[in-house]
């Protein structure tokens, strides 16, 4: 999977750039999908592990874990390209105070991801 020839990222589908000496533009090592780390995930680091990958890796040994999907379309991280962290705030919280698992399932609740494309 080295090889990035003909690759071309799957947010803003411009080529590899060969001169490109930024070891974080790769392919994921664990789901394998090609992204500039500009695009989807500035802090993904010279291992090129995605943040949707990243955080299912330390997430997983939880009891309570689910794999991260868009909130968007539903779809998990290897169907539909690079997952990102939602960070949306309610204006009030009045609606929310006696409905707490509303609010977690909603686009505010925690852990909720969306497709670099869908959002």
């Amino acid at each position: 999977m080295s090889n990035l020839s003909g690759a071309k990222c799957v947010i803003c589908e411009i080529g590899h750039d060969p001169n490109d000496t930024n070891k974080a533009n790769r392919y994921c090592p664990k789901c394998g999908i090609f992204s500039h780390a500009e695009c989807a995930d500035p802090d993904r680091g010279e291992d090129g592990v995605c943040y949707s990958c990243r955080f299912i890796d330390e997430n997983k040994i939880s009891d309570k874990f689910v794999e991260p999907q868009c909130h968007m379309c539903n779809t998990s991280a290897l169907a539909g390209g690079p997952l990102v962290k939602t960070d949306a705030k309610p204006m009030s919280m009045k609606k929310w105070k006696d409905n707490k698992a509303a609010y977690n399932r909603s686009l505010y609740g925690p852990n909720n991801f969306c497709h670099t494309l869908c959002g």
